[in-house]
C-alpha cells in the first residue's frame, strides 16, 4: 500500500484516499472554527501548555470554567479532541476556558494550573475536586481530579490539576507522623518565598519533618503526595541508616536505602 500522504508532482494523476481526505476535513474544520470561536482567545496560532482546541459534542452549550469528560477525538483524528457532559467520576477531566456552543469547538484545559473552575458547593483551599456525573461542576464528592488552591466564591475558585503532567516544589507546613492522612503543605516560589497552601499525604513509612521540601506527586487514586527531596538524618545522630520499604518495620532481605550524614 502507498504512502498516503505523499506528494505529487506536476501532471501526476491526483487520487486521495478517503481516509486522507477526511483528515485535512478534520484539519480545515478545527482551523476555522479556532478563527471564529467564542470568547477570548490567545494570540497567534500557538496555544498556552496543557491547553487545547476541542469539539463541544455535548448536545448543550457549555459556559466558561465547566467541567468537561473528553469523548474522543473527531473523525478519527488523535489530534483533535471532542468532550462532553461528565457521566462518570472516571471520566477524563477538562476545563473550558470559553463559553463553547454545541457543536463549536473551542479552547480547553486537559492538565496544568491554575484555572478557575466552577465548583458546587462548599469548597475550601486544599480539598481535592472531581467530576459529577450529569454537570458541568467540579465537587468535593467526585474522584480525585483537582486540587482547590482557593475557597468556594459564588461558586468559582482557582484549581490545579491533579495529574503527573507537571512538578512543583512543595515545603511541609508540620510533621507528617501519619500514613494515608492530609498535612498542610505550601508550594514553593523560585524566589524561595511560600506560596498557597494546600495539602499532601507522605508516603507510607516514610517520616517527614516540618520544613521538609519535597515535590508533589499523586498515587492511583490521584491523592496529592509529598516526596521528599532528600532524606535528612536528625542533628544529634552523626550517622543514621534508613529503611525505606512498603513496610518499614518488615523490611524484605537485601532491599533497603541507607542514608549515612557524617
Amino acid at each position: 500500500m502507498g504512502d498516503e500522504m505523499k506528494k505529487v508532482q506536476p501532471g501526476d494523476p491526483l487520487r486521495i484516499p478517503a481516509p486522507t481526505y477526511n483528515r485535512f476535513i478534520d484539519v480545515a474544520r478545527a482551523h476555522q472554527e479556532k478563527g471564529t470561536r467564542f470568547g477570548k482567545g490567545l494570540p497567534g496560532d500557538d496555544l498556552a501548555a496543557n491547553t487545547t482546541i476541542a469539539l463541544n459534542n455535548s448536545g448543550e452549550d457549555v459556559a466558561r470554567y465547566s467541567a468537561l469528560a473528553i469523548s474522543g477525538h473527531v473523525g478519527g483524528n488523535i489530534e483533535i479532541l471532542s468532550f462532553t457532559k461528565p457521566a462518570a467520576d472516571t471520566d477524563v477531566p477538562a476545563v473550558a476556558l470559553e463559553p463553547i456552543p454545541n457543536g463549536k469547538y473551542g479552547l480547553i484545559a486537559v492538565a496544568g494550573g491554575p484555572y478557575k473552575v466552577l465548583v458546587d458547593g462548599s469548597v475550601s483551599a486544599g480539598d481535592d475536586l472531581g467530576l459529577v456525573a450529569g454537570t458541568w461542576t467540579f465537587s468535593t464528592a467526585g474522584r480525585i481530579s483537582l486540587q482547590s488552591l482557593t475557597d468556594d466564591s459564588a461558586g468559582e475558585c482557582y484549581a490545579r490539576f491533579q495529574t503527573p503532567g507537571h512538578s512543583s516544589m512543595i515545603i511541609a507546613q508540620a510533621d507528617m507522623v501519619t500514613d494515608d492522612t492530609p498535612y498542610n503543605v505550601k508550594y514553593l516560589e523560585a524566589d524561595g518565598t511560600e506560596g498557597t497552601q494546600i495539602t499532601a499525604r507522605r508516603p507510607n513509612g516514610i517520616y517527614v519533618s516540618n520544613g521538609d521540601v519535597g515535590f508533589m506527586g499523586w498515587d492511583s487514586s490521584g491523592h496529592s503526595m509529598f516526596l521528599p527531596a532528600n532524606m535528612r538524618a536528625a542533628n544529634e545522630m552523626p550517622s543514621v541508616m534508613q529503611v525505606v520499604t512498603s513496610d518499614p518495620s518488615s523490611p524484605v532481605a537485601g532491599q533497603f536505602w541507607f542514608n549515612e550524614n557524617g
